[in-house]
């Protein structure tokens, strides 16, 4: 996929929160896909074993529940979601290999095949809760590929609330530039429209 326009922002990371509608759309990611799951959340995403295994209590593969993440295998357009443990008895039902998980048999991942061809793909990731807030900024400083209008929604934000100024805080690629008009009123929202975006923040005062 062609990149039109490559964004790098300098934000606070007391900012963060203003992303969360635009991770739990999803971001993609170029990555190696024909590897577990665990092994992609581990190593490529780069996420710590104990917090894949205390914190992240529901995931769905394109829809469906995982349980075992050893033995998921993704595929290239997988759309993967994370989640904290969710209440209730349906958070309960759905979460990974839960007393309860029985009650959604139907919707839960099928074994993956044992051999796979391990190669490059795509994947689109979905935070939600308290996963977007505290793995978000990791996987944003890390680089992804956005809806521009989703973006577009953040950056009106981030302007308007005075957290980011367009001289100082953004740096946006040549390609960008050249298709805004010097006149025009927003040109964020018109510089976006309809194009996929990369997107890295770089957080001040994080860790």
């Amino acid at each position: 996929m062609k990149i039109a326009n490559t964004l790098i922002l300098n934000l606070p990371i007391t900012a963060a929160g203003i992303f969360s509608k635009l991770l739990g759309r999803g971001v993609m990611l170029d990555t190696t896909v024909g590897i577990s799951l665990q092994d992609f959340l581990r190593q490529h995403i780069g996420i710590k074993s104990d917090y894949i295994e205390n914190r992240l209590q529901t995931v769905f593969v394109n829809g469906r529940a995982a349980d075992c993440f050893d033995e998921q295998i993704i595929a290239d357009q997988d759309v993967i979601a994370l989640s904290v443990a969710m209440p209730g008895l349906v958070g309960a039902a759905f979460r990974k290999k839960g007393r309860l998980s029985v009650l959604r048999k139907t919707i839960s991942q099928k074994k993956s095949p044992l051999k796979t061809k391990i190669s490059k793909g795509v994947i689109t990731l979905k935070l939600f809760n308290m996963v977007a807030q505290e793995i978000g900024p990791q996987i944003l400083s890390n680089g992804v590929r956005v809806d521009a209008e989703l973006l577009a929604q953040a950056l009106k934000k981030l302007i308007g609330e005075k957290i980011i100024s367009l001289s100082q805080d953004v740096k946006m690629s040549e390609g960008a530039q050249n298709l805004v008009q010097k006149d025009m009123q927003d040109p964020f929202e018109k510089r976006l429209k309809s194009t996929t975006v990369e997107l890295t923040v770089r957080w001040s005062g994080w860790h």
